[in-house]
C-alpha cells in the first residue's frame, strides 16, 4: 500500500471491504466504503466534465460531513487539488483564501451562497450528481476578487 494516493485507496477499500461503514454523521446516516466511492467518482466526473483538469484547485466550504468527505475524494480523484476552509469564516476571509489560491470552482452549501457577508451572487445545483448533495452547490471560484477585497464572484451555471 506505499505510495498510493487517499483516492486509490478509497478504491481499493471499496473493493475489499465494500458493505462496511466508512464514515457516519451523526445526525444524519452512514455510508459505506463503496458507496463513498462511487459518490467521489460522480463528482469527479462531474468536475472533469466542468473543465477541472489535473493540478486546479477547487475551494471545498461544508462542514463536516458525507457530503465533504465525498467532495474531498472526488476532487483528488479529478486530479485537483482541494482548498478547505472554515464555513463559518467571514465572507471576506474566504474570498481572499480562494483568490490567493486561484481556485477555479467551490462547493459549499447553498445556505452559504446568501446573506451580505457571501463572496457568491446566486445559487446552483449540485444534486445533479447525487440527491444526498441536494443542499450543496458548485460555484466558479472568485477569480475577479482581488486579496482584501471583499466582492462578489461570478457564478457558472450548471
Amino acid at each position: 500500500m506505499d505510495g498510493q494516493t487517499l483516492d486509490r485507496l478509497l478504491d481499493y477499500s471499496a473493493r475489499s471491504f465494500g458493505d462496511r461503514i466508512a464514515a457516519a454523521e451523526p445526525g444524519a446516516r452512514d455510508i459505506c466504503y463503496d458507496e463513498l466511492n462511487q459518490l467521489a467518482g460522480r463528482i469527479s466526473g462531474f468536475l472533469q466534465r466542468m473543465g477541472v483538469t489535473r493540478g486546479d484547485r477547487v475551494g471545498i466550504q461544508l462542514p463536516k460531513s458525507i457530503a465533504s468527505l465525498a467532495a474531498i475524494f472526488g476532487v483528488l480523484r479529478a486530479g485537483a487539488a482541494y482548498v478547505p476552509v472554515d464555513c463559518t469564516a467571514p465572507g471576506s476571509r474566504t474570498a481572499f483564501i480562494f483568490s490567493d489560491c486561484a481556485v477555479k470552482f467551490v462547493i459549499l452549501r447553498s445556505q452559504d451562497l446568501a446573506g451580505p457577508d457571501s463572496p457568491y451572487a446566486a445559487p446552483v445545483a449540485l444534486d445533479v450528481v447525487d440527491p444526498s448533495l441536494s443542499s450543496c452547490v458548485l460555484a466558479q471560484g472568485p477569480a475577479g476578487v482581488s486579496p482584501g477585497v471583499d466582492a462578489p464572484a461570478d457564478v457558472a451555471y450548471i
